[in-house]
């Protein structure tokens, strides 16, 4: 819903006065439905959580170079009291404060080891409080070096490069004492000139000796420096190793393990595409069988039909020589046409009647899988169609027998169904023979003679 008025809240929630009875959504979120929508408290609520995790996470890292910085330090005063121990007494002092090995050796010696310029780069980019600790250090070794520097510019020649080299290599005792020196040699009078002289020879020997002395402490330092560290990456070389070896043997077991898996996926493929394969050829099958069986159903209906249609058909012929025969017995009694239409009206009742048993009796033979309690569809109406035959040739023996003329017309009926259920029904083929041959009156010598003739075949 836009909003058309001026007094819509500018800090992303909805609010409803005395005159703005609807709350107005005017986010650029209102558009969006069902689980993507947030209202604008859940939005805040979201960011806030974002910001908690980035806090959080902050806090870690933190922590983190907070312990290394931690770490780098005491690893700094360890080397710095290992160097005390080395130094002499009267020399801990002044070798506490003086500058790292790095800016000595870039001011008095080239003959450092990368190494040792390795670790310091390393502790240059470590953090930024290691970088202000190193900045202030620095500032001040060169601010006593500019005050030594102004306190000694009036010696000589010699004792400058000497007191030079004890500044930079962090020993200020020695300047203190050799700047002491030089003033008392500036200021002597003049009859004890040649004792300064001697005195100042005397000092440079020393200052000699003992700056040969500090550049050997000062190159064992450097060798302890770089053994350690050579120690230091040695070890997290092998640790690197061991990591990489362990990590080598974990692949090349999932390795493995993914090669069995492609072996037996490779294994079980083939059958997975035979059984598909037979699958297919059983649904195939059952889709043939259940077709051939709806097939065969629809023949046994059919000729289930056809045999009820017959049984009819013959029920309405043995019903028109009943009444054929009634009228002949009777022919003083007149019989209505309303009787006779009732009578056919029976007899088609009663063959509707054991059309219907005789289905039942096939779907119940069905159902039960019995064999021996019921007969079959086909048995049931086979047996009826014949008991009915057998009665139209009886009452037309009967009917021959009791009247000497009969009509050909209904004699030529009968003989065509003898004739037809002869053929077709091989199993009562003899019945329909013996109809046959009473219908045509066959002599004993002929019937004989057929029946040698059928016994031969």
């Amino acid at each position: 819903m836009s909003c058309e008025h001026p007094y819509v809240a500018r800090n992303g929630t909805t609010f409803s006065g005395r005159k703005m009875k609807y709350v107005v959504h005017c986010s650029s979120h209102a558009g969006q439905v069902g689980s993507n929508y947030l209202t604008p408290t859940q939005r805040a609520q979201q960011q806030i959580r974002r910001l908690k995790e980035l806090l959080c996470t902050t806090r870690q890292d933190l922590e983190q170079r907070d312990t290394e910085i931690l770490r780098l330090t005491r690893e700094v005063v360890e080397l710095r009291l290992f160097k005390a121990s080395l130094s002499s007494p009267d020399e801990r002092s002044a070798s506490s404060d003086a500058v790292t090995v790095r800016e000595a050796d870039l001011k008095t010696s080239q003959d450092v080891s990368p190494i040792v310029d390795m670790v310091d780069d390393a502790q240059k980019s470590s953090s930024p409080r290691h970088h202000a600790h190193i900045h202030h250090r620095h500032a001040a070794s060169l601010h006593q070096q500019h005050l030594q520097h102004g306190s000694s510019h009036h010696v000589m020649h010699v004792s400058s490069e000497m007191q030079s080299s004890f500044a930079d290599s962090g020993h200020f005792e020695d300047l203190t004492s050799s700047s002491v020196h030089s003033k008392d040699s500036s200021f002597t009078p003049p009859h004890t000139h040649d004792q300064a002289c001697g005195s100042d020879e005397a000092t440079g020997a020393d200052d000699c000796i003992s700056l040969e002395q500090y550049e050997m402490q000062r190159q064992e330092l450097i060798r302890l420096y770089e053994q350690r560290i050579e120690d230091l990456i040695r070890n997290q070389d092998a640790n690197t190793s061991e990591i990489k070896r362990t990590n080598n043997d974990r692949i090349e077991a999932l390795l493995q393990k993914l090669a069995e898996c492609n072996t037996r996926y490779a294994d079980i493929v083939p059958d997975y595409e035979h059984a598909k394969e037979r699958i297919r050829e059983l649904e195939k099958q059952l889709e043939d069988l259940q077709r051939k069986l709806v097939e065969h159903e629809e023949k046994q209906k059919q000729m289930y039909l056809h045999m009820y249609q017959k049984g009819q058909e013959a029920e309405r012929i043995a019903r028109a020589d009943q009444v054929l025969e009634l009228a002949h017995r009777a022919p003083q009694n007149k019989v209505s046409i309303n009787e006779l239409l009732h009578q056919l009206q029976s007899t088609q009742d009663e063959l509707e009647n054991i059309r219907v048993r005789v289905f039942k009796a096939a779907e119940c033979r069905n159902e039960c899988g019995s064999n021996h309690a019921l007969l079959t569809a086909k048995e049931a109406i086979s047996l009826w169609v014949l008991g009915a035959r057998k009665t139209i040739y009886r009452r037309l023996l009967e009917a021959q027998k009791n009247r000497t003329h009969v009509d050909p017309e209904v004699t030529l009926q009968f003989l065509k169904s003898a004739v037809y259920y002869f053929l077709t029904d091989k199993e009562n083929s003899q019945g329909h023979l013996q109809a046959i041959e009473s219908i045509l009156d066959f002599s004993e010598a002929e019937k004989q003679t057929i029946n040698k003739a059928r016994t031969g075949k």
